[in-house]
């Protein structure tokens, strides 16, 4: 295994890019998934408690709603940030 150059940035598969690599050497690992994918995502994520009138245990599970759109709290929140942070709003106009 090698150690990871200083102040080296890879961009790809995690996976592919760690598995030669001492983990060491590693001080941060960033993950950026796809944005606006328009997608649902469920992945589950354990056993829950038994149902008290069946004994059934369900599945846990995570979910991400990766769908953005415009609507009130967004609005909101892009007139806060013109109000309180000019600048800000200025890049992202």
């Amino acid at each position: 295994m090698k150690t990871a150059p200083p102040n080296k940035l890879y961009v790809g598969d995690n996976l592919a890019v760690m598995r030669g690599m001492n983990s060491a050497g590693v001080d941060l690992i960033y993950l950026d998934p796809p944005f606006n994918s328009k997608r649902i995502y469920s992945s589950p994520i354990g056993v829950g408690q038994a149902d008290p009138k069946t004994g059934e245990k369900k599945v846990v599970q995570a979910k991400f709603d990766d769908i953005w759109a415009w609507d009130e709290e967004t609005i909101l929140g892009l007139e806060s940030y013109a109000k309180n942070h000019p600048v800000l709003f200025g890049y992202i106009q």
